[in-house]
């Protein structure tokens, strides 16, 4: 009973012994599980001190770059979501202008105070003065048509962009547009702006019709200055003009014809054909001439809404 007793006794004193040296193993410096200095673990990060030294990583696994999209960064991609070869910041101005209608918003606020300044400050209104057609254009070519804008203010504009679309039926951010851009015009100055439909203006669908159907060229135009609406302007309903296309005017070309004032005298004289000047036509009022209920707007604003 004895024997056994400290037999009992000498492998507990065993355990404890063991245990006391594991634990001080475990606490000696430079031994904390970590693999000795210079082995390297697979997947981490090697940093080693000294000059034009940089971290390698070793084990890396090949993941692509992602880069920034700025190639459609531009504002007009912010407007709708849709690119500006698409009309739909012309849709959402109509839309704008129609809710200013029924508003009563018209031009009758000239002048805007701001606190930096003591006075109040005018701003500048651009206005659609007349839009002519200067070639019918084919199934082959667009037609070209000229926009007569008026800076109706004392400050001068710019940076902006003019639009025309053609329309056949319903308007939809699909219907044919060209866009231009607009550095600068002084006050009171009249600039005119030749814009080329796309060649899809003389041939478009009417409403579902299929393919292989007769198609025909656009019926309505709609020209839209400050077309992006990026301008605080004292009256923005003048910024529209829905026309159709029976309604624009040819622009006039003047020739002169040289005639000899006398025989054998060689002095020639200019004489003026009887073509009238180039003069703006003065087209109806924006919005007037057609109403913007019969371009099926609320069709538009679903296809505009369905394109965000």
């Amino acid at each position: 009973m004895r024997l056994a007793n400290k037999c009992f006794s000498i492998v507990i004193l065993g355990c404890m012994a063991a245990a006391g040296n594991e634990a001080a193993i475990a606490q000696m410096p430079g031994d904390s599980g970590m693999p000795p200095a210079g082995q390297q673990i697979p997947g981490t990060t090697a940093i080693t001190s000294g000059p034009d030294v940089s971290p390698t990583t070793t084990n890396q696994v090949n993941q692509p770059v992602v880069s920034p999209d700025v190639v459609h960064s531009n504002r007009s991609d912010q407007v709708l979501g849709i690119p500006s070869s698409y009309c739909g910041h012309v849709i959402d101005l109509l839309m704008r202008n129609r809710m200013r209608q029924q508003m009563g918003v018209g031009g009758e606020q000239q002048q805007v105070l701001m606190p930096q300044f003591s006075v109040p400050v005018s701003v500048g209104d651009l206005s659609v003065q007349s839009v002519q057609l200067v070639s019918e254009g084919t199934p082959d070519c667009g037609p070209v048509i000229q926009v007569t804008m008026h800076n109706n203010s004392q400050v001068p504009i710019g940076n902006f962009r003019v639009s025309v679309v053609a329309v056949l039926g319903t308007i939809h951010v699909h219907s044919p547009s060209a866009t231009t851009f607009v550095h600068r015009m002084e006050p009171c100055e009249h600039q005119q702006l030749q814009i080329q439909l796309p060649a899809s203006a003389m041939n478009m669908p009417l409403g579902s019709q299929p393919l292989g159907s007769q198609w025909s060229p656009f019926d309505v135009l709609v020209v839209a200055v400050d077309s992006f609406d990026e301008l605080i302007e004292s009256d923005e309903l003048n910024n529209v003009q829905i026309l159709r296309r029976s309604e624009l005017q040819p622009v006039v070309v003047t020739t002169t014809q040289v005639t000899p004032t006398a025989p054998g005298t060689g002095e020639l004289n200019t004489v003026p054909n009887a073509a009238a000047p180039d003069q703006a036509q003065p087209s109806p009022p924006a919005i007037d001439s057609i109403d913007v209920d019969k371009l099926n707007l609320g069709d538009a604003e679903s296809a505009a809404l369905f394109r965000r």
